[in-house]
C-alpha cells in the first residue's frame, strides 16, 4: 500500500514528501472531501518509464507512389507526410505535439469522451517530452513494421 498522507500533513511536510518522491517513493494524498479521489505524486522519470513500458504508439510507415513517406499513428489517428522519413517523422511529432497541447487545454472535453479518453496516457507522454527530438525518438521506436528509410 502507498504511504498515505492527509492534505494538511502533505502541505506541512511538502519538502519531505517531494524528497521521497524524488527517491522514487510515490506518495498518496488522501481526498479532502468525499467527492474527490486521492492524488498520487510520482517522480517524473518514473511516470515516463511506466508510460513507455505500457503504452506504445502504433506508427505505420509507407512509401507513397508520389515518392513521399507517410506516417500514421493508429492510436491517435493522426498522420504526416514528408519527402523523407525524417521529414515525415518531424511533421508527425509537430502534429502530435499540437494535438497534445489542445487536448491538455481542453482536457475536460477530451477526458469525458470515451474515444479520446483512452488516448490520455499517450498524450501525457507527448506532453512530458522535453524536446521535439525526444518525441521523435519515441515515435521512431514505435514503427510497426520494418521500414527502409
Amino acid at each position: 500500500m502507498l504511504k498515505e498522507l492527509g492534505f494538511t500533513d502533505a502541505r506541512s511536510n511538502l519538502t519531505a514528501v517531494i524528497d521521497d518522491v524524488q527517491k522514487w517513493i510515490p506518495a498518496m494524498i488522501k481526498a479532502r472531501k468525499r467527492s474527490e479521489s486521492g492524488t498520487i505524486l510520482m517522480n517524473n522519470d518514473m511516470v515516463k518509464e511506466l508510460l513507455l513500458g505500457s503504452y506504445k504508439f502504433e506508427i505505420e510507415a509507407t512509401h507513397e507512389e508520389t515518392g513521399e513517406v507517410s506516417l500514421w499513428d493508429n492510436v491517435t489517428d493522426f498522420g504526416a507526410f514528408g519527402d523523407t522519413f525524417e521529414e515525415a517523422l518531424h511533421e508527425l511529432a509537430l502534429v502530435l505535439s499540437g494535438y497534445a497541447e489542445g487536448y491538455y487545454e481542453q482536457s475536460t472535453i477530451f477526458l469525458n469522451d470515451p474515444n479520446t479518453r483512452k488516448q490520455f496516457p499517450y498524450i501525457l507522454r507527448v506532453l512530458m517530452c522535453e524536446s521535439n527530438d525526444e518525441l521523435k525518438d519515441i515515435l521512431r521506436k514505435n514503427i510497426c513494421q520494418d521500414f527502409e528509410t
